[in-house]
């Protein structure tokens, strides 16, 4: 789309910049108010590249107080879409200015990249820092991608053979199985695993900067996350894997609905997505990953290890979230909340109980229809929030009732005593919250039985527990899902149950049967040891994108 540059003076006095869209839309490069105080968001900026590329540099006000903080044996690059704005950058932030600069517009951008090509030691071996003026970045992107691609490709290592992926770059904050899985890939590859600490990053310059230097510095085959924590709202980790060629390992471990609300358009040709759950590979297939695959959930040995004990300190017991009021209030707060909706909720997550598998989505509009009652929105974030909420107050209900069914049996609750107590207000024995990485494994281990309910998230996928409470030498019933066929032997390995009837049975067998016991948790422990550690979970997406 043809744009036309205009120069204007802002309300400060300063000049300041905006395009003329072939629409007649404006796009702004920079505030008709007070354009010069974009310095003020560049202050931790830090310039650490042999090569500092400017991608979209404007009027500079955003660097103008950092620009002597450049080392005097960086090269600059300084990718501008007009030609205008570089020559009086030129003339302005540089003119006293001791470094080399090549600047590259529109207009002269295959001549200079060329020239480039040609002198070898402008970047070989070269780290190259790239700074975005982000209003100029994203008024032409497309140029700005391809300009900065044909940089990367002069200087980036060729790619390994597949089957040579060994370096990993993991996004890692304080989330859920990011250290399990940092010790299952050292495991597996015999390397140290790369950690990028996104938690640490409060603007997108700094997370930007960091993230490019740790890539230009380590070189990681490949990056791996867990439900795409770490990745950016802005699109700047996608679009910098994509432009160095780098690919980019998702395994989603809860619902990717949700997640995928802000990080859709981000998806590109080089992601590959696991699932825990099977029931969302269509749709994660439709999201445009490159490939997307079942995994499921695993344990790791460093946690949860032991022999079966002879004595426990409780009977009966369930470690884990009511999924009452607090759980659901935080989600029903993410869309708009409407009382009439009540009714239609209360009947969905009824379905949901009793069918598992149904598109959460459609039953809505069905009930809704069949009630006469009009959802209020129609956007996707309100309908995927309130699709969550229905599914996890189906969860809800699933505990309630199968809780409440073994109160006569002196359960033991572990965990959210708050909504426990709210759910069940009368005399029942519950526990504050344990940590899963110090505290449960001992836990299990004092419960002669253990009670698995897993969340209506799953319709036929395993959680943890069924693979914790084993290695951990105690005894697991777990409720019948679909996958636990394809991961042990039923009965034999591990015991489940399918209704409350079935499972009181059961309880009161187990609760008697310390031999039978026994050669379970010893069974479910030689098949988890050979199948399902978190390692053998990393073999398996070593081999996928290999093949």
């Amino acid at each position: 789309m043809k744009s036309t540059l205009q120069l204007f003076t802002a309300k400060s006095g300063f000049q300041s910049a905006r395009i003329l869209m072939a629409d007649n839309s404006l796009r702004h490069l920079h505030s008709t108010v007070k354009p010069e105080a974009e310095a003020e968001f560049y202050t931790s900026l830090s310039f650490w590249g042999d090569v500092i590329v400017f991608a979209g540099i404007g009027l500079g006000y955003h660097i103008n107080k950092k620009i002597f903080e450049i080392p005097s044996s960086s090269q600059i690059i300084v990718i501008e879409y007009y030609e205008t704005l570089v020559t009086i950058c030129m003339k302005t932030i540089f003119k006293d200015f001791s470094n080399d600069i090549v600047p590259i517009t529109f207009k002269n951008s295959e001549d200079i990249l060329t020239k480039i090509k040609k002198r070898e030691s402008l970047l070989k071996n070269s780290t190259i820092q790239i700074i975005k003026h982000p209003a100029s970045y994203y008024g032409n992107k497309s140029f700005y991608d391809g300009t900065i691609a044909s940089l990367f490709s002069l200087v980036s290592k060729k790619r390994p053979n597949k089957k040579d992926y060994k370096k990993v770059l993991l996004l890692y904050g304080n989330f859920f199985l990011q250290e399990e899985i940092k010790r299952a890939i050292q495991e597996v590859t015999g390397q140290s695993v790369v950690l990028f600490h996104y938690e640490r990053y409060y603007s997108g310059i700094e997370y930007e900067s960091h993230l490019l230097r740790i890539i230009w510095t380590e070189k990681p085959d490949f990056v791996f996350t867990v439900n795409m924590k770490g990745i950016d709202g802005n699109g700047i980790l996608s679009n910098t894997l994509l432009i160095m060629n780098i690919p980019l390992i998702v395994w989603f471990v809860d619902d990717p609905h949700p997640i995928l609300l802000h990080q859709k358009s981000f998806i590109n040709s080089l992601m590959i997505a696991f699932s825990w759950e099977k029931k969302y590979i269509y749709f994660l297939n439709k999201c445009g990953f490159h490939a997307v695959e079942y995994l499921p959930l695993a344990t790791d040995k460093t946690l949860f290890s032991g022999d079966p004990l002879s004595t426990t300190k409780t009977q009966l017991g369930f470690v884990g979230s009511s999924m009452g009021h607090t759980f659901l209030e935080n989600i029903r707060s993410k869309f708009l909340w409407n009382n009439k909706l009540s009714p239609v909720i209360n009947r969905v997550s009824d379905i949901i109980v009793q069918m598992r598998n149904v598109s959460v989505l459609d039953t809505l509009y069905e009930t809704a229809s069949a009630m006469n009652i009009h959802l209020p929105f129609k956007d996707t974030r309100n309908l995927t929030w309130l699709c969550s909420y229905c599914i996890h107050c189906a969860s809800m209900k699933k505990r309630k009732k199968i809780i409440g069914s073994l109160l006569p049996f002196n359960i033991e609750l572990f965990g959210d005593p708050e909504g426990w107590n709210k759910m069940f207000p009368f005399n029942i024995k519950t526990n504050p919250d344990i940590d899963y990485s110090n505290q449960l494994c001992n836990l299990y281990r004092t419960i002669k039985i253990n009670i698995n309910i897993t969340s209506c998230q799953m319709p036929s996928a395993v959680n943890q527990r069924v693979f914790d409470i084993p290695m951990s030498g105690s005894f697991v019933i777990t409720d019948n899902q679909n996958d636990l066929n394809e991961l042990f032997s039923i009965g034999d390995e591990i015991v489940q149950y399918s209704f409350c009837d079935e499972l009181h049975e059961l309880i009161s067998f187990y609760l008697n049967n310390d031999s039978a016991r026994k050669n379970c948790i010893i069974a479910a422990q030689n098949r988890i040891r050979g199948e399902h550690l978190y390692k053998h979970r990393i073999q398996t997406v070593f081999q996928k994108i290999i093949c």
